[in-house]
């Protein structure tokens, strides 16, 4: 696919050191990090880097929020499907939904996948989507 193109992003304070093309969540000081699990809400995906001293340094990232963006995968991923974020670092995967009568963690569904990835570390386009309620397995009795 072609770039980013109708897209929408803001601007946020790097937190820490972040790397291009992965997602982030926000801090409650407002400031954007990537994930420490996979169970975390994110808000949409870096526009830019920052090193550890860039970021003590308060330093401007641009976070797409909207729109068609391009996230690093941490594994091969099939177009089509939906995607969470993988770990603690901010790159995605195939979302698997959580079984509520285990102590299996939920994944927030960030988008779905417009092509595919053949492995880790390759970028791929996502379709955007807000990550407002956890990816559930559907077919559990319990719900």
């Amino acid at each position: 696919m072609r770039g980013r193109e109708n897209t929408l992003s803001a601007p946020f304070i790097a937190g820490a050191a972040l790397t291009l093309n992965r997602m982030v969540k926000i801090t409650t000081g407002g400031e954007v990090i990537h994930p420490a699990a996979i169970d975390e809400q994110t808000i949409g995906v870096t526009l830019d880097s920052a090193t550890a001293a860039e970021a003590t340094a308060n330093k401007v990232v641009q976070v797409q929020v909207l729109g068609v963006a391009k996230i690093e995968a941490s594994a091969a991923i099939a177009a089509g499907v939906l995607v969470a974020v993988s770990g603690s670092d901010g790159r995605i995967a195939t979302a698997t939904p959580a079984n509520t009568t285990t102590a299996t963690a939920f994944h927030f569904a960030v988008g779905i996948a417009l092509e595919a990835a053949g492995g880790a570390a390759e970028v791929i386009s996502v379709l955007l989507a807000s990550p407002v309620a956890p990816y559930v397995n559907t077919t559990d009795a319990t719900i």
